[in-house]
């Protein structure tokens, strides 16, 4: 018989509502069917609790472990195992530097930053000098806004000869978020110099020469990235046609000390580009640097037919085209206004500058970064 967990509150047998409980025998008896029943029968037994106990435990053990899954897996995504393992190691004082590198990697991923700044802090606390660390770090509490914590991190992470150009450009958006926008747009072609086709650097430097006012040498860098045609590129393109547009509209305002010198930059020392215009056209070109040859040349379609003097074939040049010789009256050249300038024009040709034109500017070479300039002044 299964025993039960109470007395039964009326007769088994007849239903009869009151059982008697007080006989000396321990038995239960019905006063209507004179039904008899052990009072062991209906007692709860120990075994009963214990089970009942194991048994609880049991599901709050599995409602507590699905319910922490869950979490998980919302909280870690496709990490939640790994994280979990994470999880057991620390609060077992069993996590090493590798797993707080790894929980780092994983909340760089997940976006979960202030999980990575603990994560880093916790290997350069024990590693000072870890540049994985360091970096990430660094990287971390840019990523939070907070720029001159990250500072010291970025410098320890160069003290140890860290090179990589993906935390070069972090730092460059730090200096400038610092207000240090000279040295930003100096790190900022440091990290060309590493990978020229990182295309949000080379973004960020345009901005960044802009709002210190360095509008032609802002031109200079596009033109050297797109090898003088700017226009062949539809983002370049566009930048070009509304960086020119807003020269013009604020060169009254400008301050004159920016129009002191001009610095073109190379990121190897070749491609040199001079913002030029022409007063009649308005739109901006550019002019390559070529001190190896003596004379500006043109292409022809560039110069007022008017402007044009006279025909002669010129036997040094590469090719024999038939070549028309000018005298522009007004060219600006980066911010300078030059007069009676002297040109020579070909068909398709690319514009050059020649030692004609140089030498009317003082140049001088500069190299900072592994970046080289020509820094031209009047």
């Amino acid at each position: 018989m299964k025993k039960k967990s109470k007395f039964p509150e009326n007769c088994p047998q007849c239903g009869h509502p009151q059982l008697d409980r007080s006989n000396p025998f321990g038995k239960l008896k019905c006063p209507n069917c004179f039904w008899l029943a052990d009072v062991s029968d209906y007692a709860v037994k120990p075994g009963s609790s214990w089970r009942t106990l194991s048994q609880g435990i049991y599901l709050f053990s599995l409602v507590t472990f699905i319910i922490f899954i869950g979490v998980q897996l919302f909280l870690w995504q496709q990490f939640s195992v790994e994280v979990s393992w994470l999880m057991l190691k620390r609060v077992t004082a069993q996590a090493t530097i590798d797993d707080w590198l790894d929980m780092g990697a994983i909340c760089n991923s997940l976006e979960k930053f202030n999980c990575s700044v603990d994560s880093f802090s916790r290997v350069v606390d024990h590693q000072p000098s870890n540049p994985q660390a360091l970096a990430n770090l660094a990287v971390a509490y840019c990523r939070l806004n907070k720029w001159q914590q990250a500072q010291k991190y970025f410098e320890a992470y160069f003290s140890v000869g860290g090179d990589a150009f993906d935390i070069m450009f972090w730092y460059a958006r730090s200096l400038t978020h610092l207000g240090e926008k000279r040295r930003g747009a100096d790190w900022y072609y440091k990290v060309l110099t590493k990978k020229a086709d990182f295309m949000e650097a080379s973004t960020e430097l345009v901005d960044q020469l802009m709002a210190m006012d360095h509008y032609e040498e802002a031109l200079s860098f596009i033109a050297h990235i797109t090898d003088g045609h700017p226009e062949k590129d539809m983002f370049w393109g566009k930048k070009v046609a509304n960086l020119n547009a807003y020269m013009h509209g604020i060169e009254k305002k400008r301050d004159p000390r920016t129009k002191e010198s001009l610095k073109i930059p190379s990121l190897n020392g070749s491609g040199f580009y001079l913002p030029m215009w022409m007063e009649e056209r308005g739109q901006v070109d550019f002019i390559l640097v070529d001190e190896t040859q003596a004379d500006v040349v043109f292409p022809r379609e560039l110069v007022d037919v008017r402007l044009i003097k006279r025909v002669r074939k010129k036997k040094n040049w590469k090719i024999d085209d038939s070549v028309s010789e000018a005298i522009v009256p007004r060219l600006r050249v980066g911010p300078w206004w030059l007069t009676d300038v002297k040109v020579f024009l070909c068909e398709g040709c690319p514009i050059r500058g020649g030692k004609s034109l140089l030498n009317r500017l003082h140049m001088k070479e500069l190299t900072r970064f592994g970046s080289d300039f020509l820094i031209f002044s009047q």
